[in-house]
């Protein structure tokens, strides 16, 4: 075994045996049992010409992409209709994975929609008796790969909640591209329950079902936080968000800093697993049960 130079002359180097040029001559002197192309990213080489001989004399060829590092983003092979594609992964998802994942969003998401069909009557009763304003809330956030959805919920604020945010941005107590306070005035009295026993999360069930969400995901951000994020923090809008996830499971109403929020999301995409999604349902599960929701 040796390594070929594709520079005019051999390298300095013990284990060089030819040029380029005389790979044909290395070919026919030597017993080798298959060529690699392992080309630097700096360096340029006519691949055509030498992949064209070693197919005519029977020699298998392997090819390391160029941009492949050893500590790199991962590479796959795939094959479209015949035509072969380098795919470079951003996360653990796979097909298989997905079909998994969104049969399990569509089963959640029927027995949510039912639940929330059940308590709705019940629910809306109390918020109208509270306070003025529709019963479900709806606010734009972004989903993934930048699709805008329309997200879903019961109203836990006044009706005129996102016009008094502005006036309250100077008290949030979260560091970096998201907000929240943790007695916000704007919250009724209904609202503080829904939202300590997670009731006024049950409508986003339906986007559950649409689609739009998944039942464990990154967290849904607003289109206001969207635009102060950093590049790397984009990433958590390549997957679709989730109901629940890594950080609701892991003391949200502790967690102040947005980068350990993008790091906890990061986390769960590089290492999804569909038995993750399982675990982290019932530990939802536990935790709604256990009253410990958001306020």
């Amino acid at each position: 075994m040796g390594r070929v130079s594709i520079g005019a002359e051999p390298d300095n180097t013990s284990d060089i045996v030819y040029t380029i040029d005389e790979l044909p001559t290395s070919l026919r002197q030597q017993s080798i049992d298959e060529v690699v192309f392992a080309i630097p990213g700096d360096r340029t080489l006519e691949l055509k010409p030498h992949l064209n001989y070693c197919h005519k004399i029977g020699l298998p060829v392997r090819i390391l992409p160029a941009m492949w590092h050893q500590y790199s983003c991962q590479l796959s092979m795939e094959v479209c209709q015949g035509i072969p594609f380098l795919t470079m992964q951003t996360d653990n998802f796979n097909a298989a994975g997905l079909l998994y994942k969104r049969l399990l969003d569509i089963a959640g998401g029927l027995v949510g929609c039912l639940l929330f069909l059940l308590m709705y009557p019940f629910i809306a009763v109390a918020i109208k008796l509270d306070s003025k304003g529709p019963v479900l809330f709806r606010q734009k956030r972004m989903g993934q790969h930048g699709r805008v959805f329309e997200l879903i919920k019961f109203r836990t604020m006044c009706a005129d909640a996102e016009a008094k945010k502005v006036e309250l941005l100077k008290h949030n107590q979260m560091n970096g591209a998201i907000f929240k306070l943790k007695n916000d005035p704007r919250i009724t009295r209904v609202g503080r329950f829904l939202r300590k026993s997670s009731l006024d999360e049950f409508p986003e069930f339906i986007n559950v079902l649409k689609g739009e969400m998944s039942l464990v995901g990154t967290r849904p951000p607003t289109l206001e936080e969207v635009e102060k994020y950093q590049p790397e923090h984009l990433r958590l809008i390549s997957a679709k968000p989730g109901l629940t996830g890594m950080w609701q499971v892991s003391g949200r109403n502790k967690i102040t800093d947005f980068e350990k929020i993008v790091e906890l999301d990061c986390q769960y995409l590089d290492s999804w697993r569909f038995f993750d999604d399982l675990k982290i349902i019932l530990q939802t599960i536990i935790i709604v049960l256990q009253r410990k929701g958001a306020i």
